[in-house]
């Protein structure tokens, strides 16, 4: 029997085109998981005439686990700051799953609203020289590898196998 398991998606509106090629390579690695049944849920599903707001707070109370794409966008979404971020805001307690969008620089002299905490995912560079957000990958192959091995950080992560925390 699967585990079900369910996933926010918390992004910013900006980066449109860059979370659908993700999450284009994302859903299908999900899918085939032996041991998971991973649900999405974003709120570019709500319909027109849904009041988004308390639709998106109810989605977020239901989920497992917050998933965070960020970016210099999402950094600076004020509905995010209020909503979306666990220890910002009025966002519930959940735990995340903060992957890197685009870049941001993990410095100090930059307000990342406590995600700089947490490990967050980004690609190793094969010349062991920093790492990549998604929005660095030019080719087909190296989007396929950052989706796969965020997959299998996440699988780390739920099966209490260390690694992904």
């Amino acid at each position: 029997m699967k585990t079900e398991v369910k996933f926010f998606l918390s992004w910013a509106h900006d980066d449109e085109p860059l979370k659908r090629d993700l999450l284009g390579r994302l859903r299908p690695r999900f899918k085939i998981l032996r041991n998971y049944n991973v649900s999405w849920w974003e709120d570019s599903v709500i319909t027109p005439g849904e009041e988004w707001e308390p639709e998106i707070l109810t989605r977020l109370g239901e989920s497992d686990y917050i998933v965070q794409l960020l970016s210099p966008s999402y950094l600076t979404s004020d509905f995010v700051r209020a909503h979306e971020v666990p220890g910002v805001g009025d966002a519930p307690n959940k735990p995340t799953l903060p992957l890197m969008l685009e870049s941001v620089p993990l410095r100090a002299d930059y307000e990342l609203l406590g995600i700089e905490k947490r490990q967050i995912y980004r690609m190793p560079r094969s010349d062991h020289r920093g790492h990549y957000a998604y929005g660095d990958l030019t080719s087909p192959a190296q989007k396929n590898r950052f989706a796969r091995e965020f997959v299998e950080r996440v699988v780390d992560r739920l099966s209490d196998r260390g690694g992904y925390r």
